[in-house]
């Protein structure tokens, strides 16, 4: 509909089948039906509408199709997601149903343009402002700054370090607002150790503050209009089959004369050379307060390590103030309290300079209430033997990361060091080997999921295979295969086989 002026005012939408868009997947397997444990080899063609081979990136899914079937060809896939849900406003019940290869199709497609594709055109609408630019790979980015002022520091230049599998060295100028951001290779795992040098144009280093843009991750919201909805028979019977499923497995896992354990989690700490040194000459530590814990509580006013642990961990170590006015850390529980760094002892006249670490130089934190060799490290600090009367001698053993003892602590001039978030590391999915000599036979596999691959690449030649083990599940399996191509082109297909074999029978108990 146009108005006088021949601007469109509204319209319908008709659903343009478009076969040159499509990627063309041929399957093939390399039998017609399996036994129960089976290894099934599936070869995989892609091509064009002329059968031209067409190099694709394809996802392959493997389920029973007795218990997942029907909901794998009524739920969203790469058709009805990239040509339906992301063209039309709105939610749509069973996407995958509208393109099943049934002749009727276009009729329903039809008849969801005419309830779903609408449009109306408005003219004044204001494009919306994106605060956030889209974040295309790692990053890391903040302000720079004067240390005792807020005034942004313009052309301060930065270099920065990171430690990860793919190591970086980048050097960067802030621009007229203090504003820096270094773009970083993908790094998988936990975190990452980052160093960020602050100088002038002219390369001398200076103590610039740096403050880093925090990386939060965005709010869950939750529909609580779909918290109660009617129950699915469908979902309900694979719901029940599982919980069966898994009570069968859980038969196996425990023999004749075992004892059920409840879940245990084992964490661990990949200690230096100096950290095992220092566990052996004096004990395994009661308490360890990560350097990255300590440089979270760090405020602006804090002025060293102890002035951080006085006032955030009370309940772990006691930080008091001596007549002198100086700061002593003391065990509690202890007779004594020694203090070693990167595992050397530290003299008397050493101990006014130890609140004064800077949290940024501290890997972490040790406590040893009652610790062994008491009397040696006594001796070596007083130079005299320890006194009768010290049953509990505790050591606070602190560990930098320049690694050289109280005199190495001082932090170097406009150096940051921190850690960032990286990727999560991908999982993979497992399925068993029943090639394996080690693999429990003896344990039913009732798996509806055989296989989950996906990325999977074809060649130039629009070729690839890959393989996967039945499970014990008998009757109809599903393979699914999804693909895009580098022009866009998209596809799906299925196949279906038959694994032969007697029914495993599942026991209510």
């Amino acid at each position: 509909m146009w108005d006088s002026s021949g601007q469109p005012l509204a319209e319908r939408l008709y659903f343009n089948e478009n076969p040159v868009s499509r990627v063309k997947i041929n399957l093939s397997l390399d039998k017609k039906s399996y036994e129960k444990r089976n290894l099934t080899e599936l070869t995989i063609e892609t091509v064009d509408l002329d059968n031209k081979p067409l190099p694709a990136h394809l996802s392959v899914l493997v389920i029973s199709k007795k218990q997942l079937g029907k909901i794998q060809q009524l739920r969203q896939n790469i058709l009805s997601y990239l040509l339906l849900d992301a063209e039309l406003k709105g939610e749509i019940e069973n996407p995958g149903f509208y393109f099943n290869k049934d002749s009727s199709m276009h009729e329903h497609l039809d008849a969801l343009m005419l309830t779903q594709g609408w449009r109306k055109y408005n003219y004044n609408k204001q494009e919306a402002i994106y605060t956030h630019s889209p974040e295309t790979n790692l990053s890391v980015s903040g302000q720079v700054s004067s240390l005792f002022s807020e005034k942004r520091k313009k052309q301060a230049e930065l270099t920065l370090t990171t430690f990860g599998n793919n190591p970086t060295v980048d050097v960067q100028v802030a621009d007229s607002l203090g504003n820096f951001t270094f773009n970083l290779k993908d790094e998988y795992g936990q975190r990452v150790n980052v160093l960020i040098q602050s100088a002038k144009a002219s390369g001398k280093n200076m103590n610039y503050n740096i403050a880093l843009d925090e990386k939060a991750s965005p709010g869950v919201h939750f529909d609580l209009k779909n918290t109660i909805v009617e129950p699915d028979s469908v979902i309900d019977d694979f719901i029940r089959k599982d919980l069966q499923r898994k009570k069968i497995e859980q038969s196996y896992e425990v023999e004749d004369e075992s004892i059920i354990l409840e879940e245990l989690e084992f964490t661990g700490t990949r200690l230096t050379e100096i950290q095992q040194e220092v566990r052996e000459e004096y004990g395994e530590p009661d308490i360890v307060i990560e350097g990255e814990a300590i440089r979270e509580k760090e405020q602006k006013w804090s002025y060293g390590l102890y002035s951080v642990l006085q006032f955030n961990f009370l309940d772990k170590i006691n930080i008091e103030r001596r007549q002198n006015g100086r700061l002593r850390a003391e065990i509690i529980g202890a007779d004594l309290t020694l203090v070693v760094i990167d595992g050397i002892p530290v003299r008397t006249h050493e101990y006014p300079m130890i609140p004064y670490i800077p949290p940024s130089e501290v890997k972490s934190f040790e406590i040893i209430e009652c610790s062994k060799n008491f009397g040696t490290l006594f001796l070596k600090v007083y130079g005299v033997p320890s006194p009768t009367n010290i049953i509990c001698g505790g050591v606070i053993a602190i560990f930098t990361h320049g690694e050289k003892g109280i005199y190495g602590t001082k932090k170097p001039v406009g150096l940051l060091h921190t850690t960032i978030p990286v990727f999560s590391a991908p999982r993979e999915f497992y399925a068993p080997r029943y090639d394996k000599p080690n693999v429990m036979k003896e344990l039913p596999d009732l798996r509806t999921l055989l296989h989950w691959e996906p990325n999977l690449l074809t060649d130039t030649s629009g070729k690839t295979s890959t393989s996967f083990f039945n499970g014990d599940n008998v009757g109809d399996m599903m393979i699914v295969v999804e693909a895009v191509s580098g022009d866009g082109s998209i596809g799906y297909e299925e196949l279906e086989y038959v694994v032969e074999g007697q029914e495993t029978v599942i026991v209510e108990f």
